[in-house]
């Protein structure tokens, strides 16, 4: 657009400096035709002169050639011309102005075209560094859904082995209140049998690796009872001895002791 303006503004100045010459011209020309015309009158005039000379008339005396000449060659001063003069130097002097401010502007354009440059290529730069982080940021969600993944499956697998250890107590006491009824109902038919007998069966315990069991019974049974099985024991066995020791630690029920 700035282009634009400065070549209509020096075709308008190209433009004037034409008809100013063109006028200039045209004024020059005009005194010229009249010092012809004059010149062609004073010839005139001497020829006449010269007949009037013949015929006894006086003389008139003619200009001399190069005086002629000399009027004819110098333009006459013509107003306005100083004016198309000023108003030309003025127009090549904006048009020098023009073209100081077109160079300026030519200058500027180039470095706005080299720092557009330069961050066109920072933009590129920056491009790539946000599709590197987009990326690591692709690698890192994913880093962290696996985690998460593992992380559920661990928390389900540590519920499966919570919900397994509970019913692995549940069971347990379970089967301690069963071992402890059926140790009761044992204690109770040992209260009811001969001391010899109940003593064979605790020895048959005891050898089966079952003395906790044997010491269980005991401890449950009638103290009256209990002292007649430990009695009715062979004394070399060292049974009676090892029941003894252990009753020790045996925690009787009050019911029971009271009996």
């Amino acid at each position: 657009m700035n282009k634009v303006l400065i070549l209509g503004f020096i075709s308008l100045v190209l433009f004037l400096l034409s008809a100013s010459a063109s006028w200039y011209l045209r004024a020059v020309k005009m005194p010229q035709s009249g010092e012809s015309a004059t010149a062609d009158k004073t010839h005139a005039t001497a020829a006449d002169a010269a007949r009037r000379n013949q015929d006894g008339a006086p003389a008139i005396v003619a200009l001399p050639a190069a005086e002629i000449e000399k009027s004819a060659a110098r333009p006459p001063y013509v107003a306005g011309t100083e004016q198309a003069l000023n108003l030309a130097t003025n127009l090549r002097e904006r048009l020098g102005a023009v073209r100081d401010k077109e160079a300026q502007l030519d200058a500027r354009q180039k470095r706005l075209e080299l720092i557009y440059q330069d961050i066109r290529g920072e933009r590129g730069a920056i491009d790539e560094l946000r599709k590197q982080v987009s990326n690591e940021l692709k690698a890192v969600e994913g880093k962290m859904a696996a985690v998460e993944r593992q992380r559920s499956e661990s928390e389900q697998k540590i519920q499966e082995k919570s919900a397994q250890v509970s019913d692995m107590e549940k069971r347990r006491l379970e089967l301690v209140t069963l071992e402890q009824t059926n140790i009761k109902k044992m204690a109770e038919m040992y209260d009811n049998m001969d001391a010899e007998s109940a003593a064979r069966i605790l020895q048959q315990l005891a050898d089966t690796a079952k003395l906790d069991t044997a010491v269980k019974v005991l401890g449950l049974m009638k103290e009256r009872q209990a002292a007649k099985v430990l009695a009715a024991m062979p004394p070399d066995s060292g049974l009676a001895a090892q029941l003894l020791e252990k009753l020790k630690g045996f925690d009787r029920a009050p019911a029971q002791a009271s009996k």
